[in-house]
């Protein structure tokens, strides 16, 4: 089995190679393609805290031509879960179709220990004078829970953007005992460094769930090509 840090250079060796091929295939076949990874200290989603009190690794890939778009990202902890004996594992591969401001998607889970799950979303993002961003996702495979998603992002070219969202579940099931609110978080990104091929900023995020009466933060770096 590969080991984690051969990983870690594997990625950087295949994303360093890829500058190339991404601008040509953009500039020659009308086609998007990008590349990233996240490390970030915890890994918070929709109210909750997902493979214990470790910081995560997280590549992503994804390749657009004009309103579609496929991709694949994955979540790798950098120490073993609360109890368990390997370390959290997660992979999801997703289609999203965008016509306007709005999205219709599908995502695959595949999670270690856990099997895999799949999901519809539907998405509505705002444009820079009006930035509301609302989703509805739903499980369609081995789970039937819902989640409800409204954000709004506080933006000023003189301040850093801040990212406010709030998640609710319609009725008890993976995101919480009941029907209500399990996701209250702010989340701040503030650009370290920008150039015309990739960007490299690091953020942060502040999470409430009022259900389970506990807050969590986490702050991450993200590189990813443009």
């Amino acid at each position: 089995m590969m080991k984690l840090k051969d990983f870690f250079k594997a990625v950087v060796v295949v994303f360093l190679t890829l500058q190339s091929t991404i601008l040509y295939s953009q500039e020659s076949k009308g086609l998007g393609i990008g590349l990233g990874t996240d490390m970030v200290s915890r890994y918070l989603w929709r109210g909750l805290n997902i493979g214990g009190d470790c910081a995560h690794f997280q590549p992503y890939a994804s390749l657009n031509y004009k309103f579609l778009e496929v991709g694949a990202w994955a979540s790798y902890g950098l120490s073993n879960n609360n109890e368990a004996e390997t370390n959290y594992y997660e992979y999801d591969l997703y289609a999203k179709c965008t016509i306007n401001n709005f999205g219709l998607g599908f995502t695959n889970y595949n999670i270690r220990d856990y099997g895999n799950s799949s999901e519809i979303t539907l998405s509505y993002k705002g444009g820079e004078k009006f930035p509301l961003h609302a989703s509805f996702n739903k499980y369609v495979i081995h789970d039937d829970a819902s989640y409800i998603d409204l954000g709004y992002i506080f933006c000023n070219k003189s301040l850093i953007p801040l990212d406010f969202n709030v998640g609710m579940t319609p009725s008890a099931g993976s995101y919480g005992d009941k029907g209500g609110v399990v996701n209250i978080s702010l989340t701040a990104t503030y650009e370290t460094m920008e150039s015309d091929k990739f960007s490299l900023p690091i953020h942060t995020t502040v999470m409430v769930n009022p259900q389970i009466d506990k807050t969590f933060f986490m702050v991450g770096i993200t590189l990813s090509t443009k």
